[in-house]
């Protein structure tokens, strides 16, 4: 075994609970892909990040870095994720099918002016 193969089964061990061994029984288990997105690429070290439960400890897979970040952004909260899926699914395009067809002129917020759509009446009784 490399040293770096050394160090690498020392962190496995040491962090995670697991072997070198059981790291790569767990890839090749997954086609040597990222769990969620299915992609080869897995990071800058060509290594995958050990997806694990930060309560119990349990190993769940293996992720690419993106799909490691995306969860970690998420706190690895369901109900976060459910919502982003919902949002991605139907919010965000209920709400800019709204803003194009409206007829009325939206609010900007802090900005404190109007966005006035371009077909927009010259009828300033409404603003």
């Amino acid at each position: 075994m490399t040293r770096k193969e050394c160090n690498r089964s020392k962190h496995l061990e040491n962090t995670y609970g697991i072997t070198l061994l059981e790291y790569e029984k767990l890839w090749f288990m997954q086609s040597e892909r990222c769990a969620i997105c299915k992609t080869e690429k897995v990071g800058k070290h060509g290594t995958a990040a050990v997806d694990h439960d930060h309560e119990t400890g349990e190993v769940r897979g293996l992720l690419c870095s993106r799909c490691n970040t995306g969860l970690g952004f998420f706190k690895d909260n369901t109900t976060y994720l459910k919502n982003a899926i919902d949002y991605l699914e139907n919010h965000a395009e209920k709400v800019f099918d709204t803003l194009m067809n409206s007829d009325s002129p939206i609010w900007m917020g802090e900005t404190r002016s109007y966005c006035i759509p371009h077909d927009y009446k010259e009828d300033r009784s409404r603003i």
